[in-house]
């Protein structure tokens, strides 16, 4: 069984704000979602058009978080999870989930294997068994950031469970009893869904920001690209180490300084099935979409700079990285 928690209230509304510019109106929604920090911006001709803009671009990520969260008990994704292969060797799965599945395969074939998405049994056993937030409401001042590495673990017996895994359409196919975490594509996937519909629903520009996986297409209000940043992860508050002005990319940092805990952080290597301690401590990507930015920043960081500078350049990503030992260095 997975450790799952019941959602104990309704998500927040998030704060709306609009501004006026040359050629249109930008329009902002921010709060958390997806057990994050969240930005929604929509550009339309009016300030109404804009708004609605960004309240539907919020309704469709909370859809994907409702469906794709293993902190549910009443997931899409936590009723897969709990249910035995026996029973479901051929189960139909909604068009959201089918999409999360088919980015859970790509990226495990895309990262040659580094993106898995079956290690969920290991992510619980490092320590991440529930939402971050109550990791940190119950540990403090041991949760957050920080540049030091983790105390070694013993390697843990793994084997990949993605090759037991296959899509057809809206049929989910397993031979073996798999459990998966969305956690390395479900952020990405949403932001490009997400602004994606909002560009195809009729706005001029969009930008979906879900804890620093990001995806943005067209313009501000002034008609000018959108401006994305790459922060210091040795520093959050020292000034950015690269900014791109971009119409239509993915933005994802994957980093061990933010989310870990007292004993670990959230990002295994599939090779010994523990909480991966290279020389890197953050990786940002630049690249078609966030889905791809998002599995290319964790692939290079899992892999360390050595192997992963050559990937990332085979790729054709663009990305800054950082060292444990505060260098940085570029790709592209």
């Amino acid at each position: 069984m997975v450790a799952t928690v019941p959602r104990s209230q309704e998500v927040a509304p998030p704060k709306r704000t609009c501004d006026l510019g040359s050629t249109g109106a930008t329009a902002y929604a921010t709060g958390r979602l997806m057990g994050t920090d969240c930005q929604i911006r929509a550009t339309c001709t009016t300030p109404r058009e804009a708004l609605t803009a960004v309240d539907v671009g919020w309704q469709g990520v909370s859809e994907c978080e409702q469906l794709w969260t293993r902190f549910r008990t009443d997931s899409e994704l936590s009723h897969l999870n709990n249910t035995s292969v026996k029973d479901a060797a051929a189960t139909t799965v909604s068009e959201r989930m089918a999409a999360l599945i088919a980015a859970m395969l790509w990226a495990y074939d895309f990262s040659d294997g580094w993106v898995d998405a079956s290690l969920l049994p290991e992510v619980i056993a490092a320590g991440y068994d529930r939402d971050f937030a109550e990791i940190a409401a119950a540990q403090g001042a041991d949760v957050g950031f920080d540049v030091a590495p983790s105390e070694p673990a013993a390697a843990r017996s793994y084997r990949s469970g993605m090759r037991s895994v296959s899509l057809e359409g809206t049929q989910l196919l397993r031979t073996a009893s798999v459990q998966l975490d969305s956690g390395g594509v479900g952020k990405g996937l949403a932001a490009d869904l997400v602004a994606e519909s909002l560009i195809a629903g009729g706005a001029h520009g969009a930008l979906v920001d879900l804890g620093c996986d990001i995806r943005a297409i067209g313009v501000d209000q002034h008609d000018r690209p959108w401006t994305v940043r790459a922060a210091d992860e040795r520093d959050p508050h020292s000034a950015a180490v690269a900014e791109w002005d971009v119409t239509d990319a993915g933005i994802a940092t994957s980093s061990v300084a933010r989310r870990r805990w007292k004993g670990g952080h959230h990002l295994i290597d599939p090779h010994t099935g523990v909480p991966s301690e290279t020389d890197l401590l953050a990786v940002t990507v630049v690249h078609r979409n966030a889905l791809t930015a998002e599995v290319a920043a964790k692939t290079a960081l899992l892999m360390g700079r050595h192997a992963s500078v050559g990937w990332l350049a085979q790729h054709g990503a663009t990305a800054v990285l950082t060292g444990r030992d505060g260098s940085l260095y570029r790709v592209g």
